[in-house]
């Protein structure tokens, strides 16, 4: 009986078509992007510190350096500068055409100097002196100069105008000689000085050629000033009294005129 059963239902089966698998998919043409996909890996360590942080290095931090303006360049403060008057009386000699008398005044002045340890160190002086002349010959003189310039090392080199008014004239057994008379004139030149500072002793040199403004007094002939004047001295320079041996050798339209004097500075401040 089973048997029988089993042979009606085989042929059943056999006429079925066989199940058909499901269709493969085909791979899609364009894959989806991987999230990494067109960026670059960067081996940097992360960093979530404050955005308010400066990414510039510490030399230029804005908070290790009180600005980033360059400082400017200050100027050197200036060096101290330093000055003295003195009053120095003037008892000595003139002379002018052969003839030579005696001279007293005084002369007040001014020094300035700076303190600095600097090759040049500028300086300057100015003074104003007031002679009288008796004996063989007679007359006055007045004169203002004001030298400056600096000094390189133990040498000073001044220069600056020179002013002076005077007269001068012989005198003989009483009378003027009006062969021998320089009228009053008044005159402007500029003045060069060289000095040499050997400790306390300073010997210097002057030369101041002059052009007359007023007065009556001829010029020198052939010359190109009108009137020249050479001067020296030796200058000791101590406290509170310095001692100072001058002479000046003039060259007027009268003749030579001369003058020689040792002197006494004293320091006042």
């Amino acid at each position: 009986m089973l048997l029988t059963l089993l042979l009606l239902i085989a042929p059943a089966l056999a006429d079925d078509p066989p199940a058909e698998a499901p269709p493969a998919q085909a791979p899609p043409d364009d894959p989806l992007p991987d999230d990494d996909a067109g960026w670059l890996t960067l081996d940097v360590p992360a960093d979530f510190g404050s955005a308010l942080a400066t990414a510039l290095p510490p030399s230029q931090d804005p908070a290790a350096r009180p600005s980033l303006a360059p400082e400017p360049d200050l100027p050197p403060p200036p060096a101290p500068l330093r000055g003295r008057w003195g009053l120095r009386p003037w008892l000595g000699a003139t002379g002018l055409g052969g003839r030579w008398g005696g001279a007293a005044g005084a002369s007040v002045s001014h020094q300035w100097w700076t303190l600095t340890s600097r090759a040049v160190q500028p300086a300057g002086e100015t003074r104003l002196r007031a002679l009288g002349a008796f004996g063989g010959v007679d007359g006055w003189d007045l004169s203002l100069e004001s030298t400056h310039g600096a000094w390189l090392g133990p040498v000073g080199l001044l220069a600056g105008p020179a002013v002076r008014a005077g007269a001068l004239a012989t005198r003989r057994a009483g009378a003027l000689s009006a062969d021998t008379t320089a009228p009053a004139a008044l005159s402007l030149g500029p003045q060069a000085r060289l000095a040499l500072q050997l400790g306390p002793v300073v010997p210097w040199a002057a030369a101041t050629p002059a052009w007359l403004l007023a007065g009556d007094r001829a010029p020198v002939a052939g010359r190109p000033w009108h009137e020249l004047e050479l001067a020296g001295g030796v200058a000791l320079d101590t406290r509170p009294v310095g001692f100072r041996l001058s002479g000046a050798w003039r060259e007027l339209s009268a003749g030579a005129a001369w003058e020689a004097a040792l002197g006494l500075q004293l320091r006042v401040l």
